[in-house]
């Protein structure tokens, strides 16, 4: 409202950014990319990891190094129908959290309540990821607190610091890199931990691997499909295995919550989605991703939910060439961030936009058609979309 839809931030010496929050500037942007996009770096994480004498992670590689990496990790993550494979193992890890929920719910003394909640929403993200990365369990999904001191606790607690540090860092000026401030050892130390708890189930499943590396890969185990690509290395691989399994079950386990809780904001829309289910699903029937494709109403309220509570606040890119935005000529190598956040809150594009309505998503309703391209990206698009998108999407399905 004050400085319209198009604007530039200096955020200290050398560091400019336009902010756009119109869906046609962000099309023109993302149209740009050409073969080889680029973003943003990751300051702290590539100061971190250089300073570890790890691979740098897909998000800051750039150039053919980021397209060697991207397109072998492609070919096992970002086609539907390939993790749409784990949906029936994922089912049976929802299920059993269901069942813990409505345990303490059924207790007279819960109040309805379950205490801790998020932290059982993210001991399901973890138990569901690894099943899916490292083919195998971690045994921590428990309505009792798990102790301190366990691994997939001291993981969990790493992987919230971590993102508490994360954002403090990026967000200020990079005096880290000069001193050792109290942010960055709290960050490195974070990184440490999580690393350390995740590498050691990884490496497990890698001596696995490697004596049977001549026999095909089968299509449900993620690990040795990652493994099994020429064009990574092993430390490149073994970084995106940690990236997944660390990264992904935080945000999983945020969007699952953010859903619950609109739907139990929203009784109307809860009993839809139940009819959907009731519908679609039989009694006893696992869920599989045939069934999944047919809940239409199931993936409107996840956009709805998306919409109001995005998972990322914004897309970056670097231009790699000048472009025309709102009428202003932006050079090569301008730092854009893609504010859709800001556009879901947009009575322009979303009529009634702090009221939470699935339907203006689903195509039988006149509303949908006015929805306008590129305002909802909550994983980003084009070559660069977050790489386990269809991850976090078939988690929250299933459960």
């Amino acid at each position: 409202k004050t400085y319209g839809k198009i604007y530039r931030e200096k955020l200290g010496p050398g560091r400019e950014m336009v902010f756009v929050c119109d869906p046609r500037d962000i099309g023109t942007v993302f149209r740009s990319d050409g073969r080889l996009p680029q973003r943003p770096p990751v300051n702290s994480l590539a100061t971190y990891r250089k300073m570890r004498k790890k691979p740098l992670g897909l998000g800051n590689l750039m150039g053919e190094d980021w397209h060697r990496v991207r397109s072998s990790v492609n070919k096992e993550m970002m086609r539907p129908k390939s993790v749409g494979a784990y949906a029936t193992m994922q089912d049976d890890v929802s299920r059993e959290m269901a069942e813990q929920i409505q345990t303490v719910v059924r207790k007279g003394d819960s109040g309805g309540q379950v205490d801790n909640f998020m932290n059982l929403m993210h001991k399901w993200g973890l138990e569901s990821l690894s099943l899916v990365i490292l083919g195998k369990r971690l045994d921590c999904l428990t309505l009792d607190q798990l102790a301190e001191d366990s691994d997939a606790q001291r993981m969990i607690s790493a992987v919230l610091e971590f993102f508490l540090y994360f954002g403090k860092l990026e967000m200020s000026l990079p005096l880290y890199k000069y001193f050792n401030t109290p942010a960055w050892k709290r960050f490195v130390r974070a990184l440490d931990t999580m690393n350390r708890y995740a590498i050691c189930p990884i490496q497990e499943r890698i001596l696995t691997e490697l004596s049977k590396l001549e026999e095909p890969p089968q299509e449900t185990d993620f690990l040795s499909n990652l493994l099994s690509q020429k064009d990574m290395t092993l430390d490149e691989a073994v970084m995106m295995a940690i990236e997944l399994l660390t990264g992904a079950f935080e945000s999983t386990a945020n969007t699952l919550a953010f859903n619950l809780y609109c739907l139990a904001k929203n009784p109307a829309a809860q009993q839809k989605l139940y009819e959907e289910i009731l519908e679609v699903v039989p009694p006893g029937q696992p869920i599989d991703d045939r069934v999944l494709n047919k809940m239409s109403y199931l993936r409107a309220v996840f956009k709805e939910t998306s919409r109001l509570y995005p998972t990322i606040f914004f897309n970056a890119r670097t231009l790699t060439r000048d472009v025309v935005l709102s009428g202003y000529h932006v050079p090569a190598k301008t730092q854009i961030i893609m504010a859709n956040n800001v556009i879901s809150t947009l009575p322009e594009y979303y009529p009634d936009p702090e009221a939470y309505i699935p339907e203006r998503w689903l195509r039988t309703e006149s509303s949908a058609a006015n929805v306008q391209a590129f305002a909802l990206l909550p994983f980003g698009y084009g070559a660069r979309m977050c790489v386990g998108r269809f991850l976090p999407v078939k988690n929250r399905s299933v459960s």
